[in-house]
């Protein structure tokens, strides 16, 4: 209500102002009875019962005054007693008339403002309440009917003002089914604890959205009944980022655990705060465990010194690189390369990262290893072809000579055959180590060739050894070398019953094998697939790791000296490599040793046969044909023209391919043989062959080597069309391979 409304009440209060005034006029009655009072005293009474209803105290305080000086002049005037009490009355009469009615204009006017500022005070309090982000609402806190509802609700949820206020089921409506038991039962529960509370909950909208809303109620049990006052605040985009940010986490730290390098973090003091799964299974700690110890407790190579040394501001600018060596729980050390580096996030921590240099130190030795033993299979490939050269001639000379002194032959000259022949042996087995050995290929059935040598190798192995088999029916062909899958079985074989000379058990397996990327990773040069597997095991002394890296190195052996060549296992790797397969051994002190050698299958079972040099008891022959001799060794070229000619050919002899293509060049002479060795300075043996027939077409080819690394050959195998003779080689053998080749 305003002052404007409270007028007529005011005019109402006129009543007690005119009764007032009946006093002045009798007190004006009395001056005209002959008091002593001035005519204006009645018009000066009215006034000041006037204003001291119209104005308030200040000039009810005036009229007292006047009042006062009024009752002097009375008293001087000689009034009696009676006549001063009838002023004193009048007066006395408008001043608390005059203190009454500012009293109740006061009050009216108190109470119409307080009646504004409560209007004023409501309305803002709603307009604050509707301008929240939030949904205001106050409910029974016994049936939660709901008593009052900010408008918000409406545009929130959908939900019209008119369909919250007075009703209790608006709650089932709006929260999610799921969430509708636990979101009531959380709230009675509050409720009877009479405490405030918190609840996160999901609510369909009238549309059908589904919101996550944070309710935060208080309980007011002030007032009765009591009631339930909160506020809905929409946290679905909250909600949604932290899930998103929990998700993000938890990829993140599925990564990092995952990563395959161990991650430390740490202060600088090197106490270790934070750790990812692989430092845990790397080091053989717990986390918790991890998190008590300091980094110089883990890596050996770190002091508090050099902790302290690291400066922020240089790993600011980029990872810094050390090596160290982690200590495990068990006291073993693991050899890490280890980046360190600054947490932007905080500076005051540094991140270790820490990779486990243990496979790629064995990797690269076993680099190391492979580039070894290619350099010495070259070195022994380059030896035995020039023994082969030497061992020609030898062979070749002393038995031209026992066949001039037969049947006399003195014992000494058999002596240098004997000795020549098992030279050759030798260079054949540094050539098989070489890969550099011709191989006369087939298809071949592992089972087989394992059950055909089987009582062999019991004999080999003898009686106090239990031999043993398991044979894969279903086992893949291979293309190998028959002869030389043989040696590899016997030399595997042999190294077992020398690693068991008390006795044992050997045993000998095939089966289908397949090779992974695990293994590619173990193993330097391994392609993943197919193979086909064979597998030598004993229960001998074994070997410990220093020995199985050197196993397959020529010249290499753990026998006494005179007992053994160190070739054994050296040919078997040659051979096995030289098959495009692979071997190694497991083994350890005490508990034996396991042989596996990998071959590749075939897809097909063709054959492809590789000529390899005939034997010395081939039935020598002769013939009349012109042949052109190349070769770079002059004691083998001089034993091939003089065994030739004995045999009645006529030979032409050059030392290399550039003096043999002039002399052809120079002669119109007809030459029906080319019998050259493939390795030649200058011009090589398939080279000259090239030119020469343009030249001669109809010329017939022979080669002739030590070793069979040579144009002519493709993966160690001689291409079809191709005559070979393997050095070192008999004279019978060297004219019954140029019959034969002339007569192809």
């Amino acid at each position: 209500m305003s002052l404007r409304e409270a007028a007529p009440i005011q005019r109402e209060q006129w009543v007690l102002p005119l009764l007032v005034a009946v006093f002045v006029a009798a007190l004006e009655l009395l001056r005209g009875l002959g008091h002593p009072l001035t005519g204006g005293g009645a018009l000066v009474s009215l006034v000041i019962l006037y204003t001291a209803y119209r104005a308030g105290i200040v000039p009810a305080m005036i009229g007292a005054g006047l009042l006062s000086i009024y009752t002097i002049r009375a008293v001087q005037a000689g009034l009696s007693i009676p006549s001063i009490g009838i002023v004193i009355g009048v007066f006395g009469s408008a001043i608390v008339v005059g203190w009454l009615s500012m009293r109740q204009r006061n009050a009216l006017v108190e109470a119409v403002r307080a009646r504004e500022q409560a209007q004023q005070s409501e309305q803002r309090y709603r307009e604050l309440v509707d301008g929240l982000d939030g949904v205001v609402w106050e409910a029974d806190a016994d049936n939660f009917r709901v008593r009052f509802v900010s408008k918000r609700a409406e545009a929130a949820f959908g939900y019209a003002v008119s369909e919250w206020v007075g009703s209790s089921q608006i709650w089932r409506k709006l929260i999610h089914p799921d969430d509708f038991e636990r979101t009531i039962a959380s709230c009675r529960a509050s409720i009877k604890e009479q405490q405030d509370h918190a609840l996160d909950y999901r609510v369909v909208t009238r549309a059908g959205d589904v919101l996550h809303v944070h309710d935060l109620v208080h309980f007011d049990d002030s007032v009765m009944p009591p009631v339930l006052r909160g506020i809905l605040l929409n946290v679905t985009r909250e909600r949604r980022a932290m899930d998103a940010l929990q998700d993000t986490e938890r990829k993140l730290r599925a990564f990092i655990n995952n990563a395959p390098d161990a991650l430390i973090v740490h202060d600088i003091t090197g106490r270790i705060v934070e750790v990812n799964r692989r430092a845990c299974d790397s080091l053989g700690y717990t986390r918790d465990e991890l998190l008590r110890l300091r980094l110089p407790d883990v890596d050996l190579k770190v002091t508090e010194s050099v902790v302290e040394s690291w400066d922020p501001r240089e790993l600011a600018h980029g990872p810094r690189m050390t090596e160290g060596l982690y200590r495990t729980s068990n006291g073993n050390t693991i050899p890490v390369e280890v980046a360190v580096s600054m947490w932007e996030a905080r500076p005051e921590l540094f991140i270790s990262v820490a990779r486990d240099m243990t496979r790629k130190t064995e990797l690269e030795e076993q680099l190391r290893h492979a580039q070894r033993m290619e350099a010495v299979g070259r070195l022994a490939g380059g030896i035995a072809h020039d023994f082969n050269n030497l061992l020609t001639a030898i062979r070749g000379h002393a038995e031209m000579l026992s066949n001039e002194l037969a049947p006399n032959v003195p014992p000494d000259l058999a002596e240098i055959g004997n000795a020549a022949e098992r030279a050759a042996g030798l260079t054949r087995q540094l050539l098989a180590f070489s890969r550099q050995q011709m191989l006369q290929l087939q298809v071949l059935d592992l089972n087989t060739v394992v059950t055909e040598m089987r009582n062999l190798l019991a004999h080999w192995i003898g009686e106090n050894i239990t031999l043993s088999t398991t044979l894969d029916n279903s086992l893949a062909m291979i293309q190998a070398d028959r002869t030389q899958l043989e040696q590899v079985l016997m030399n595997l074989v042999l190294n077992a019953r020398d690693a068991m000379a008390n006795g044992g058990r050997l045993h000998v397996r095939t089966a289908n094998a397949i090779l992974t990327e695990v293994d590619a990773t173990r193993f330097a040069y391994v392609r993943p697939g197919h193979y086909v597997l064979l597998s030598v095991a004993d229960t001998g002394t074994g070997m410990d790791g220093n020995t199985v890296r050197h196993i397959f190195d020529p010249f290499f052996t753990t026998k006494e000296q005179g007992k053994g060549s160190g070739l054994g296992l050296a040919t078997a790797y040659g051979i096995v490599k030289q098959l495009g397969g692979y071997i190694w051994c497991d083994s350890e002190l005490g508990r034996g040793s396991v042989f596996r050698v990998y071959l590749p299958p075939i897809a097909s079972p063709e054959t492809e046969i590789v000529l390899e040099a005939p034997r010395s008891t081939v039935r020598a022959q002769r013939g009349d044909e012109t042949i052109l001799v190349v070769e770079d060794e002059p004691s083998v070229r001089s034993l091939v023209r003089r065994v030739l000619q004995k045999h009645g050919y006529r030979v032409i002899d050059a030392g290399n391919g550039v003096e043999a293509l002039r002399l052809v060049e120079n002669s119109d002479e007809p030459i029906h043989l080319l019998l050259t060795d493939v390795i030649m300075p200058e011009m090589g043996g398939r080279g000259l062959a090239d030119q020469l027939g343009q030249l001669r077409p109809y010329m017939k080819i022979l080669y002739m080597s030590g070793y069979a690394e040579d144009a002519i050959v493709v993966n160690h195998v001689l291409q079809p069309g191709f005559a070979f003779l393997q050095k070192p080689f008999a004279p019978d053998a060297l004219t019954a391979k140029v019959r034969e080749t002339l007569e192809s």
